[in-house]
């Protein structure tokens, strides 16, 4: 990871040994996987609380209050 100044470019190694050892560099599979896993998730919640008989609306702010 770089920060780009006007005059030059500061390099941080520190940062990159971390995240290797870590693991927490994350790639674009893993972004993908996240927002795959939260829209199901929040399906999941939403069909049941619409089957709780909730309204669209309450059962989708439950929903979206329960993924946070």
């Amino acid at each position: 990871m770089a920060v780009h100044t006007r005059t030059e470019t500061v390099d941080f190694p520190a940062l990159r040994e971390m995240e290797r050892r870590f693991g927490t560099r994350r790639t674009w599979r893993d972004v993908l996987f996240a927002a795959v896993s939260t829209a199901a998730e929040f399906a999941e919640r939403y069909a049941y609380y619409r089957s709780r008989g909730f309204t669209r609306a309450a059962a989708r702010r439950k929903a979206r209050w329960h993924i946070r």
